[in-house]
């Protein structure tokens, strides 16, 4: 892979995490912090073999993103940290709240139940179909609701 291809792969996973770190109430911290050290080398690497105008300049959107990923970790911690009184709580166990979130991640394509993983789900989370449907419906009109930075959408398409 060459070192265009290697920015470029990075840049699309940084911005991958910042919008799942927006939009999702789970989040894995430490593969995130894996993702920016990861970043972070092949920036490295690729300044250390000499880097093209090109490739300077997706470093510089590559050190944009690490920037605007570290400010969404801040802030996302700054929310998990305020007082539970603050904090909206969820109805469902965390438990259960993550394998549903982890599948909305999974289908954010097309977030629409099917039978095969309606009843997947239902027996992994012990939720009843009706429970599961609610969710998964009021889980699209918070993605629909959410907006996302112009620029954002720019470079993930």
């Amino acid at each position: 892979m060459d070192n265009t291809a290697l920015l470029w792969s990075a840049i699309q996973k940084l911005l991958a995490a910042v919008v799942q770190i927006a939009s999702c109430t789970i989040v894995n911290h430490e593969t995130v912090r894996y993702e920016v050290e990861r970043a972070t080398a092949v920036a490295s690497r690729v300044l250390a073999s000499g880097a093209s105008p090109q490739e300077q300049h997706l470093i510089m959107v590559l050190r944009k993103c690490s920037s605007l990923l570290n400010r969404v970790v801040t802030a996302r911690l700054a929310v998990m940290s305020s007082s539970k009184a603050e904090l909206r709580r969820s109805r469902l166990p965390k438990d259960k709240l993550g394998i549903l979130e982890s599948w909305f991640v999974d289908h954010r394509k097309h977030p629409y139940l099917n039978p095969i993983c309606t009843e997947r789900l239902m027996r992994a989370t012990s939720l009843t179909r009706l429970q599961l449907q609610n969710w998964v419906s009021n889980r699209r009109r918070k993605e629909k609701q959410m907006k996302v930075a112009p620029e954002i959408m720019a470079l993930l398409n």
